[in-house]
C-alpha cells in the first residue's frame, strides 16, 4: 500500500470523497480536510494521475502536526530527516526543485534550510538540484489545520496545462460535470461557453447525447469550433444565453455553465436584471426535473434573484468554494 495525498477545489469535499471511493476499490481514506485528502491504496501513481478532479497528487514522504508558533524552517528540517526514501524510486537520475506553501500560498524557503535540504536529498538520491530545469518536485505544505506534509509531486510536471484568461481549470470543470450527473440520453448546454472548457471536459470523461455550447462573441465561437469540432456530439453555436433562440421550450436535460462574474453594464442593478433574464431563459428551455449547475461569483445578487423563483426552482445543493482565491458558489437548481 502506498500513501498519497491530493489537493482539490476548496469546498468540494462532499463531492470528492464518494467519487474517490467509487474510483479506487481498495482505498483507505486517512484524513479528509477542506481541499486535501490523504489516503492509502495499492494502485499505481499512474492511475491516481488519471483522476481529473484533483489539482495535484503527491506520494506522502513525511508529515507531522504543528502549532502555528513553530517556524517553517524548523519544521522542514524535522520533516526531511524523517523521510522514508523507499517510497520513491531514487535509482533513476532526475533533476528536482523544492517548493513550499503555507495556507495555500507559495512561500520563500530560507537559504540555509534550502541548502541543508538539498544536501540531504542529493546525498541520498541520484537527483540533481536544478530549480530551473527540474522534472521532479518535492513539496512542503503547511496547512491552517496545523498539519505539515512533505510530498513527491507526480502530476502535471510533463504536461503543463495552459489556460486562457478566464478559462475554467480542468479539475473544476470536471467537478461541475460530476455534480450535473449527465447520462447517455441527455441534451446538455453551456450557454456561457467562452473557451468551451466544460464541454471539453464532459466529452473527455462523461456520457451524453448532445452537448451544445453557445456564446455571443463571434471570435470565441470560431475558436470553439476549431477546438471542439472533433469531439463527439458537441455543437458550437452563436446564441444569447438570455434568450437561447436556438433551443426549443422544455428540450434541455442539463445546463452546466459559468456565467459572467463581473458587474454587468457597470451597476449591480443591471447584474440583477441580467441574472433574472438568464434564469427565465434557463427555465424556458429546461425540462421539468432538468438540472442547472451554475458557478456564480456574485452570490448575494444571485440569491436575491432566486428568491423570486421558489415556486418554479428548487435549490437542491449549494457549495461555497474558492476559485483562484476568490469566493464563489456552485448552485444546483432543478426545474419544478
Amino acid at each position: 500500500m502506498q500513501t498519497y495525498f491530493s489537493t482539490f477545489t476548496s469546498g468540494c469535499s462532499e463531492i470528492i470523497e464518494p467519487q474517490l471511493m467509487r474510483d479506487i476499490d481498495d482505498i483507505k481514506i486517512i484524513k479528509l480536510v477542506d481541499g486535501l485528502v490523504i489516503y492509502q491504496t495499492a494502485v499505481l501513481a499512474a492511475q491516481i494521475e488519471r483522476l481529473r478532479y484533483f489539482n495535484n497528487s503527491f506520494i506522502l514522504l513525511s508529515h507531522r502536526e504543528f502549532e502555528k508558533k513553530q517556524h517553517i524552517p524548523f519544521l522542514m528540517k524535522k520533516m526531511i530527516r524523517n523521510i522514508d526514501w523507499s517510497k520513491v524510486n531514487t535509482e533513476a537520475a532526475h533533476s528536482y526543485r523544492l517548493m513550499a506553501s503555507s495556507a495555500n500560498q507559495l512561500v520563500h524557503i530560507d537559504k540555509t534550510i534550502l541548502q541543508e535540504t538539498v544536501t540531504e536529498i542529493s546525498g541520498i538520491t541520484n537527483w540533481k538540484f536544478s530549480p530551473d530545469k527540474a522534472n521532479r518536485e518535492i513539496w512542503f505544505l503547511f496547512r491552517d489545520e496545523g498539519m505539515a506534509l512533505c510530498g513527491f509531486r507526480f502530476t502535471g510536471l510533463h504536461t503543463i496545462e495552459k489556460y486562457e484568461k478566464g478559462e475554467l481549470h480542468r479539475p473544476l470543470a470536471h467537478i461541475l460535470c460530476l455534480i450535473a450527473e449527465p447520462s447517455a440520453e441527455d441534451l446538455i448546454i453551456d450557454p456561457f461557453a467562452g473557451s468551451g472548457a466544460i464541454a471539453q471536459e464532459c466529452a473527455y470523461s462523461f456520457q451524453y447525447k448532445q452537448f451544445v455550447v453557445t456564446d455571443t462573441d463571434s471570435k470565441l465561437v470560431l475558436s470553439m469550433k476549431q477546438k471542439l469540432s472533433k469531439l463527439p456530439g458537441v455543437i458550437v453555436l452563436k446564441d444569447d444565453a438570455l434568450h437561447l433562440h436556438t433551443r426549443a421550450d422544455n428540450s434541455v436535460d442539463r445546463i452546466i455553465t459559468d456565467p459572467p462574474w463581473g458587474i454587468h453594464d457597470g451597476t449591480k442593478q443591471d447584474l440583477h436584471s441580467f441574472y433574472t433574464k438568464m434564469i427565465n431563459s434557463f427555465l424556458r428551455v429546461l425540462k421539468v426535473g432538468g438540472r442547472a449547475v451554475i458557478l456564480m461569483g456574485q452570490k448575494d445578487i444571485f440569491d436575491n434573484v432566486l428568491s423570486s423563483y421558489i415556486e418554479t426552482i428548487e435549490v437542491t445543493k449549494t457549495l461555497d468554494i474558492l476559485v483562484s482565491g476568490k469566493k464563489a458558489r456552485i448552485y444546483v437548481l432543478e426545474k419544478k
